[in-house]
């Protein structure tokens, strides 16, 4: 059975990236042997299922560094000697959000893997440092891969060269999920807001991302602190954790608004919250292509989204792009919200590029080379 390496540099807390490599592991299971590398574990969330799909995971460090540029100079070392002491691989599959983990495709050249796969999941960065990193490293690292991939045409131009991107030389593989798993359930939707004490008749806002810069939740909170003003029969869910948190609990306080909005830790059951959700509020500074935006949709859910989000992500009539600058446009959206009116979303999804058998066959092509 061929083996499949699968990069990632930090693993865990419930991310895209994860969602994608579990996807493919379990896609592809019994076909392909995988091992997953990685810097950093920092969630254990989904290495039982890893461990359910037989991949053995690679640790290159013991113990997280949180300073980017320090574990990257030690990923560097530590994954040359990992190819050192595993001559036999052929095709490793990068994950990589930014040009610095082209540096990792760069080794693997050094080394001769002929099937270097680079995977772009993202579209920027969180920080004017870390966007500047990207800029000064992406030049040195084009010449490495002999396959790219993006999630969306951003992504392959935030990651790729103008050559690359301007010629389409990258391969479109989106985001794909299980859509039995997320389409829209009564049961879980009853489970969900019985659990909160979500009245019938209150209209529940969601928004499921880590607390960070990227996914904007100060504009966020402001904007549905402005619609619990106007309409006082509504609740926000937010899903996540991340640096930011506290400063958005306090925000929420600040707002006096803390009774109407919960907080909640990331989960495997975030489907279940879809279904219970009536409107996904996503105001992102920047996206890849959301694999939650995916999913919300798979669950018949109405999203209000900011305009930046590609338009790869769009495979129902149920996202509406609003520009940041716009509040009011986000307010008066949002209050238009009707209680549990969902829309059969199913043949959306299989004529879509986000279906299973998609990925099969862009990835089965790729991994057989």
């Amino acid at each position: 059975m061929k083996k499949i390496v699968l990069f990632e540099d930090v693993f865990g807390d419930f991310g895209g990236i994860e969602k994608v490599i579990i996807t493919i592991v379990s896609t592809f299971f019994g076909k392909y042997k995988f091992e997953l590398v990685v810097n950093s574990i920092i969630s254990k969330e989904y290495i039982d299922d890893l461990e359910k799909y037989n991949v053995n995971v690679v640790q290159l460090q013991k113990d997280y560094i949180r300073n980017p540029i320090k574990r990257h100079l030690v990923g560097f070392k530590k994954f040359k000697q990992y190819l050192k002491e595993n001559r036999c691989i052929d095709t490793i599959h990068f994950n990589i959000s930014n040009s610095i983990d082209l540096n990792y495709v760069r080794i693997a050249k050094k080394f001769k893997i002929k099937n270097r796969i680079a995977h772009s999941h993202n579209s920027s960065a969180t920080s004017k440092f870390k966007i500047l990193m990207h800029k000064l490293i992406k030049p040195f690292t084009m010449n490495s891969p002999t396959v790219f991939l993006a999630c969306s045409d951003l992504a392959a131009k935030w990651l790729f060269s103008k050559k690359v991107y301007n010629k389409k030389q990258y391969i479109f593989l989106p985001n794909v999920v299980d859509y039995q798993q997320f389409k829209f359930n009564e049961v879980n939707r009853k489970e969900i807001r019985d659990k909160y004490s979500i009245k019938d008749d209150e209209i529940l806002y969601g928004h499921v991302g880590r607390f960070n810069v990227q996914k904007n939740h100060v504009f966020l909170i402001n904007v549905f602190a402005k619609i619990n003003n106007l309409n006082n029969k509504t609740k926000l869910i937010l899903i996540g954790k991340g640096e930011l948190k506290e400063e958005i609990i306090n925000k929420c306080k600040e707002l006096k608004i803390e009774n109407n909005v919960i907080f909640v830790e990331p989960t495997k059951d975030v489907y279940k919250y879809y279904s219970a959700f009536d409107t996904l509020l996503f105001p992102s500074l920047f996206e890849g292509l959301s694999i939650v935006l995916v999913e919300t949709q798979c669950a018949s859910l109405k999203c209000l989204v900011s305009d930046v989000i590609s338009d790869q992500s769009i495979f129902t009539p149920l996202i509406t792009k609003i520009s940041l600058s716009d509040e009011n446009k986000w307010i008066n959206e949002a209050l238009q919200t009707e209680l549990n009116n969902k829309i059969d979303v199913s043949n959306y999804y299989f004529n879509s590029s986000f279906s299973i058998d998609k990925l099969v066959l862009i990835l089965q092509e790729i991994y057989s080379r």
